[in-house]
Parts: structure tokens; sequence; C-alpha cells
């Protein structure tokens, strides 16, 4: 138990990597992290041990069951680390979905090689991007020689993976129901990791592309959302976790008549009249109303306690509202 897999979040909530459940208990005890609940609640360690009456998963400690956590958020942490996927069997295997790149099966692992596209007797390199997946039969069939010379064709030409906030969940042992609202949220999931974003997007919408997107990391990724804009497309960018450039096409711009808009939320309430703000306000109280929007509670203090209550809102690393009751 103290083995199986954490989700991990940034303090944005942004997935980032999988850890342990015995890590996962010493970023919270060291109050780098918060336990999150079915709720989006978050916990410090003390708060998290009292929901252990409740039941769950538990593990023993001397001073009695534990829940197990399956979500954690780091406190000050926002960024997304940028990694690079290391070069090996197992991560190019991943890369190419276990499928033979040539004929486009999906044997068993045992069966699955690793075939040079340029055969390194004729100067081909061991890396990414002369590398790929291929079932033993097809390695037998290129032998030493290139794709075209044994008649193969390449389903796809071979990468070196980009960095992707979920690069590091792709070959994680085990996915939890607790993960699911962070990891996708959405109907269709792309891993840039291992797909094409643009491919990907075109064969889910039959070609047309999605009329409209949102952006917070930028770079090379929110530039391969751009591409998978349709005719008319509308990209809303509100932030830059990569901290790179985004890359624009302005042939791309002009002749499929794509529009780029950057959001920043201080600028709208200083430029936006009261009227307008207050009634935004208003749909939005509404939605939290009717249960649509759920904002995560760091604590909950009788009024009695209301000293307290400020004490703990003016912390740093507070995940939600500080609230008072009764």
């Amino acid at each position: 138990m103290l083995n199986s897999s954490v989700l991990v979040l940034n303090h944005s909530y942004l997935p980032i990597h999988v850890t342990s459940v015995r890590r996962a208990f010493s970023l919270i005890y060291q109050e780098a992290a918060r336990a999150l609940d079915e709720a989006y609640r978050t916990f410090d360690f003390e708060q998290w041990r009292g929901l252990s009456a409740l039941g769950g998963e538990l593990v023993g400690t001397p001073r009695g069951p534990i829940r197990v956590p399956r979500v954690i958020a780091l406190l000050n942490f926002d960024r997304v680390p940028m990694r690079h996927v290391r070069y090996s069997r197992v991560n190019v295997f991943a890369r190419d979905k276990f499928t033979c790149q040539y004929c486009g099966l999906r044997p068993n692992r045992a069966e699955l090689n690793l075939d040079h596209v340029i055969p390194r007797s004729m100067g081909g390199k061991t890396s990414w991007e002369n590398v790929v997946c291929s079932c033993v039969e097809c390695n037998r069939r290129k032998g030493g020689r290139t794709p075209e010379q044994a008649r193969l064709r390449l389903l796809r030409r071979p990468t070196r993976p980009r960095f992707s906030p979920l690069a590091n969940l792709v070959t994680a042992n085990a996915c939890h129901e607790q993960w699911q609202p962070f990891l996708r949220g959405a109907d269709e999931v792309i891993c840039t990791a291992d797909e094409d974003l643009v491919s990907r997007v075109k064969a889910i919408t039959a070609g047309a592309g999605v009329p409209a997107a949102i952006d917070a990391v930028g770079g090379q990724v929110g530039g391969e959302v751009v591409r998978a804009l349709g005719p008319g497309g509308v990209m809303l960018v509100y932030g830059r976790l990569s901290n790179e450039t985004l890359p624009l096409d302005s042939g791309q711009m002009i002749f499929r008549n794509l529009t780029v808009r950057g959001f920043w939320l201080t600028d709208w309430f200083r430029r936006t009249p009261i009227e307008r703000r207050n009634a935004v306000m208003g749909e939005v109280l509404d939605l939290m109303a009717k249960g649509h929007i759920a904002p995560p509670v760091e604590a909950e203090y009788d009024l009695g306690d209301v000293k307290d209550a400020v004490r703990h809102a003016g912390r740093s690393g507070n995940r939600g509202k500080v609230i008072l009751t009764g």
C-alpha cells in the first residue's frame, strides 16, 4: 500500500507527477503539500488523520490507522517542471503505444523489439529519432535494410517526446478514480508526450478542428493547439507555464481566419465597469448555489474563533477558502 501511486498537483492544480503513498505522507507531514479529498477540500497532516474514521483505504501507524491520500497538491510550486523524457526501451514502447510502427499491430510485449530505421551498419544512431517499436516479424523482414529497401512504410516519423504535464503519467502503474477530475474533465484526453495533438484532434473532429481553445502553457504545446483550431477558430491565452514564447504562423492566422486573444484577470477587473463585474459575480454565485462550482475549502472555524480564522487565512500556501460557520 505504501508503494502504491498518488497523483501530485502543483499549486495551480495541474498534474505534474506520480509519487508513492510513503512519499506523499512525508510531503504532507513536512507542510510541503496538502491532501485532497473527493470534495476538493485540502487537509494538513493532523486534519487528514481525523478523516480516518470515515473509512476508505487505510494504513496502520503507531498512532492508529490513517487514510491513504490519492491526490496531493504542493503548496509552493506553481510551475510545471521541465523534464526531458529519458531514452530507454520502455519509453520508446510507451511513445509508440506498444504498437509496431510498420504493420500497426499490438502484439504481446514479449513479441516487441526496437528497430533502427536507418540500420547501424549504415551509420544509423541509437536515438529517439531513429528507433521505433517493431514486432518480431517486421523486424525480421526488414533485417539490415532501410524501410524503403524492405518495402515497409513507417506509420509515423519517430521523434523525441516533447515535454507535457502528463508525460510522466504515461507508464503509471495505476490510475485511481480520484485522479479523473484532474486528468480528464473532458470527453477526450490527448497526452502530447506520445500522441500528435493536431492529428488526434483531426481524428476526433473528423477533420474539422475545434472552434475554440484555452491555453495556460504556451510554448510549443500552445502552438500545436493553435494548429488544431478549425477555420475561424479562437484561442484564449491566460498563462505561460512553460515560460516559452507561443509560436504563431502568420499564414495560418490569415488564410484560416484564426484569432488568438490574451486574458489577464487583474486587467479585466481594472477596466470593467462595476455593474458588469457585479453581474458576472452574480452568475458565478448562482452557479455555486446550484452546486455547479465547488470552490475548495481550506478550513472551517466557528464565529468565536474568528481570530484563529484570520491568522489561518493569512498563512502562505493555503489551497482554499477559510470559512466562518455557526
